[in-house]
């Protein structure tokens, strides 16, 4: 089936499609989720959204989700359909931003020493030095692409092929956008604290949040996808959200130390190709209407926007099946974005 789908690709789409297919292949064929049995969401006071014209711009968009917190902590929603309202959903690459709380809450890590193995194969020299720091800021200085090298993730002994992959820059000097790295530092952090990512993050950030993982999708090492594929209610998204409008607090409880909160709202890199948009432990850092604003930014368009100034939170989802043009990706953020600049204005 795999290489039937291949070749169909070849005939029909070209080269870059191909990859960008087989890429979706390695991750499906190796799928296993990470089960939890609590459907538990956050309860919030929620009201239809009463705006028109948002609403059709979310629809001609392709959303399924919308959610907008208000500085008196009501919550507006919209959903295109009833599946969109009650089910979990793949936040893709938001994950990022929730294992780098997971990240935070450990104030005993320093970022900057260096990373000696990953799954007990040795960092080459020509990869260190490896640190949480480089990771978390994609500036490990592998020669990868997304979205066309990461058929890795489905080989058995992933992380030390990992090791083997060729370095195209000295580890801090560029930014390089790809999941690998966060999933190198989830291999790093379940080696250094001695359980999963999954049970870590749910015991130590999400369960004083009133959060519950739906599932994450395990690798065929029966490690978690660390930088994407996620599954949450939209919800719970808006929570983790709201803790990080509130500083890392949540029921009077400091759950991420402010300092975390602080740091990732600082750029880290600036060099991220993206005009006005740098990059920070798996936020993306811009301004909106003249404020500061950090987003989360998942595959397809999924989201989570914090606006602290104004004291707003937003969150978006779309549809993940399939593919998901870049073109098409690209024109969702540039919409959410400008959506919540119109609001916040």
């Amino acid at each position: 089936m795999r290489y039937a789908l291949l070749f169909l690709c070849l005939t029909l789409s070209g080269l870059v499609a191909c990859a960008r297919m087989v890429d979706v292949i390695a991750y499906e064929t190796t799928i296993e989720r990470v089960k939890r049995n609590d459907p538990r969401v956050p309860h919030y006071q929620t009201k239809a959204l009463a705006n028109s014209s948002v609403e059709r711009s979310l629809k001609r968009a392709g959303f399924t989700s919308f959610l907008w917190l208000h500085p008196d902590q009501s919550v507006s929603e919209w959903y295109a359909n009833d599946a969109a309202r009650t089910n979990a959903v793949n936040v893709k690459s938001v994950s990022k931003a929730l294992f780098s709380a997971l990240v935070g809450v450990d104030t005993t890590l320093d970022l900057n020493a260096p990373i000696a193995s990953f799954a007990g194969c040795a960092v080459p020299d020509a990869l260190q030095p490896l640190s949480f720091d480089t990771l978390l800021n994609m500036t490990a200085g592998f020669t990868f692409t997304e979205n066309v090298s990461s058929d890795i993730y489905a080989a058995p002994n992933w992380g030390c092929r990992a090791m083997q992959l060729p370095s195209e820059a000295r580890s801090g000097a560029r930014f390089n956008y790809n999941t690998l790295q966060y999933h190198l530092a989830g291999l790093a952090l379940a080696e250094r604290r001695g359980g999963d990512v999954a049970t870590l993050l749910q015991n130590d950030v999400l369960d004083a949040m009133e959060i519950q993982l739906d599932g994450w999708i395990k690798n065929s090492d029966g490690d978690v996808f660390t930088g994407s594929e996620m599954r949450l209610h939209p919800k719970d998204m808006l929570r983790f959200g709201e803790v990080y409008l509130n500083d890392g607090r949540f029921n009077g409880k400091q759950i991420i130390p402010k300092s975390w909160i602080t740091q990732s709202r600082q750029p880290q890199r600036s060099d991220t190709g993206r005009a006005g948009i740098d990059y920070s432990y798996g936020w993306w850092l811009t301004k909106l209407a003249g404020y500061e604003a950090q987003f989360a930014e998942g595959y397809g368009g999924q989201a989570i926007v914090v606006v602290p100034e104004v004291e707003q939170v937003f969150v978006f989802t779309a549809p993940t099946g399939g593919l998901v043009s870049g073109k098409k990706h690209d024109a969702r953020m540039a919409r959410l974005l400008a959506l919540t600049q119109d609001l916040v204005k």
